[in-house]
């Protein structure tokens, strides 16, 4: 038997063999000797005083002792249960002893169903929830005595009552933390302050548990998080609910080493009686990075293999781009050779002509190798942290783009949709700007030949499930079902000059970067070509 049980059950028992002595005059031991049945007929005669009695229930502390009459109406009250429950004599005597029940309880019917087991059995014993004045709530051990006259007339119930809320918090927290014992489990309190961790915690970490205990959680933190931490947590605590940390973002955390590592947080608030707790579940996912990482490698493997066997596979066709331009720069050299061997008298104007198209088309056909060499090499690119909103706006202004929305006396409206709390990413910045450059220059162009109030281009950021998603829409002649099928293919183009590999890099690109690109027609017209990336690295614990 537990010894908080032994010590009510002796309680009990100290109160009656001591109403008895006070009554007859007995000694402490012959009032304890008597048996249960003598107890229970002397105490319906007991008519101890009024001080006597106060003197005898205000002496025993740490323990609310008060009797209830045969409907559950409290009829004495010790300074125990006023300390306990926080009435005052004359706010309990008379009010039904429901009161010290949760609402849901009292709902159930659990107050007289308690008298009902006292009464049928003698006793009743639970720990479970009871309320103070003012509505908060402890846990208690309630022991609940039916009291019976020598007729066998119920003359009420003797109640004891205990808070052991220390203990059953000792215990939540103890249970918790061995059920979840396999992965690092911290408690963390509206103060931002650690209350429990467990052995994992120490084993990830590096400290030990009384290093953490009291401590700022952000001492888990990367030093670059950390002043943005308490803002979060503070979000939390104001809308609590059972979620994944960070979610679409990389979080790290820092050893006692002050070296980092990459995790995954779920957090889980809990309401207890020293208020709203969050029980932080953090699992370090480096071995799972390295994983993603040597998969990735490998898919670009793959991909690069792809892109050779595309090129191996269309080599008549990228011989029939490049011996276009090729033929006609030699057409043009060949006729100003004519021209000044034979001296027909070719003027001066036309020999510049033909030299600046012999020009123009070798310039065309290093043009595309240039592109296939882009498409085909594998380099490493230089990633940095950043910002998708300012690249957009780079882009839009450079002079190339510029004469554009204005060339052949047409001009295109252009509108930026830009969402300026998007967070940054980490890719190639002339990579990136290279996409954005094509996308724009292919939404201007299919809307050649359009009136210039219907000549629109509309460029668009904004977040959505852990990526940062770009739109360029146009409101051109839009692209057919069929078209879509082909066209990010390298060489597909609808362009009579085009070559058909801006569309095919450019998702490349996107997709080295771990993201996405795709096309769509407008239901009003025109096109709208997407493309998402990943948002950068984030760093955080709970």
């Amino acid at each position: 038997m537990e010894p908080l049980e032994l010590k009510v059950q002796q309680l009990e028992a100290e109160v009656v063999a001591l109403r008895l002595q006070l009554s007859s005059g007995l000694s402490t031991a012959e009032a304890s000797s008597v048996s249960n049945a003598d107890l229970q007929q002397e105490m319906s005669d007991l008519r101890v005083s009024e001080e006597q009695y106060r003197l005898l229930f205000d002496g025993v502390q740490g323990y609310g002792i008060f009797m209830l009459d045969p409907t559950g109406h409290v009829a004495s009250w010790n300074s125990g249960a006023r300390s306990i429950n926080g009435y005052q004599p004359d706010e309990i005597l008379g009010r039904h002893f429901s009161c010290f029940y949760l609402p849901e309880d009292i709902a159930a019917g659990k107050p007289n169903e308690e008298l009902r087991i006292a009464t049928a059995e003698g006793r009743f014993e639970e720990e479970g929830w009871r309320v103070r004045k003012g509505g908060q709530a402890f846990w208690a051990l309630v022991v609940t005595t039916s009291l019976y006259d020598g007729a066998g007339t119920l003359q009420g119930f003797a109640k004891v009552v205990r808070d052991i809320s220390d203990r059953k918090q000792t215990e939540d927290k103890t249970r918790l933390m061995e059920e979840l014992a396999v992965n690092a489990m911290i408690l963390v309190d509206a103060r931002g302050l650690l209350v429990l961790v467990n052995p994992q915690t120490e084993k990830l970490f590096g400290y030990s548990q009384a290093e953490l205990t009291g401590q700022p959680v952000e001492i888990l933190v990367p030093e670059s998080s950390r002043a943005n931490h308490p803002t979060q947590r503070t979000k939390f605590f104001a809308n609590p609910s059972i979620r994944a940390m960070g979610a679409g973002r990389d979080l790290f955390a820092r050893r006692k080493d002050g070296s980092e590592f990459p995790v995954e947080i779920g957090l889980n608030p809990l309401q207890t009686s020293e208020g709203l707790l969050v029980l932080g579940s953090i699992v370090d996912i480096t071995e799972r990075k390295r994983a993603e990482e040597k998969a990735r490698k490998h898919l670009a493997e793959l991909a690069h293999a792809g892109r050779l066997s595309s090129v191996g596979e269309m080599f008549s066709e990228l011989a029939h781009e490049i011996n276009q331009p090729l033929a006609a720069a030699a057409n043009y050299a060949r006729a100003c050779v004519r021209c000044a061997e034979s001296n027909t008298g070719a003027t001066r104007e036309q020999l510049l002509d033909w030299m600046k198209k012999a020009a123009s088309q070798a310039e065309r056909a290093s043009d595309i190798v240039k592109r296939i060499g882009t498409f085909v090499k594998k380099e490493r690119s230089v990633r940095l942290e950043l910002n998708v909103n300012r690249l957009i706006e780079n882009v839009i202004a450079l002079p190339t783009l510029l004469h554009s929305f204005t060339e052949a006396g047409t001009r295109t409206s252009v509108r930026l949709e830009l969402d300026q709390t998007l967070p940054a990413i980490f890719a190639d910045k002339v990579q990136i700007e290279q996409v954005l450059a094509n996308l724009i220059r292919n939404a201007v162009e299919a809307m050649e030949g359009m009136p210039d109030g219907q000549r629109r281009l509309t460029v668009k950021s904004e977040g959505l499930e852990g990526m940062i998603q770009v739109s360029v829409s146009d409101t051109g002649h839009g692209i057919s079902a069929e078209q879509q099928v082909q066209l990010f293919n390298p060489f597909f183009t609808t362009k009579a000059e085009g070559m058909g590999l801006g569309l095919s890099i450019s998702r490349s690109i996107i997709e080295t970067h771990r993201g996405r690109m795709f096309a769509k027609s407008n239901p009003e017209g025109g096109a709208t070509f997407v493309f998402q990336l990943p948002i950068g690295r984030g760093e955080a614990v709970p």
